[in-house]
């Protein structure tokens, strides 16, 4: 499962070792048990890559069956591909610009996004959780 953490420092990607839904359980159990509100929905998010990187065609050439149901590719005519990813978005309120979007892919795919991301996002950290 691929983690991405908003702040207002930057970008966090992880690589977490669980299930999507394990996860989100275990962050309503945590907020019921502290009395901290979560906010959970289906949402996607959207970057913008310049269409002649390999880490982009890397990750075209890979999507097969996800394209379209959990990946959308708009390539405009000025050699830009945006790239939409369906997931769930977690934060403490729902107009809160900070929280969590979690995605999860098969771990060729997953690699495809984390390199990607990581060549076009300076403010990006990755880890290992």
């Amino acid at each position: 499962m691929l983690k991405l953490t908003y702040t207002d420092q930057g970008l966090l990607l992880d690589h977490v070792d669980q299930s999507l839904d394990a996860w989100i359980n275990s962050r309503m159990l945590l907020s019921v048990s502290t009395g901290i509100p979560i906010w959970i929905e289906s949402t996607q998010v959207s970057f913008m890559f310049t269409s002649d990187s390999p880490y982009l065609c890397n990750l075209i050439d890979n999507l097969g069956e996800h394209i379209n149901h959990t990946f959308e590719l708009l390539i405009s005519e000025h050699n830009e591909t945006e790239i939409k990813i369906l997931g769930t978005w977690l934060s403490s309120h729902p107009d809160s610009q900070e929280g969590v979007f979690v995605c999860s892919f098969p771990g060729y795919l997953e690699d495809c996004i984390r390199l990607l991301l990581e060549e076009y996002h300076k403010d990006l950290t990755t880890t290992e959780a």
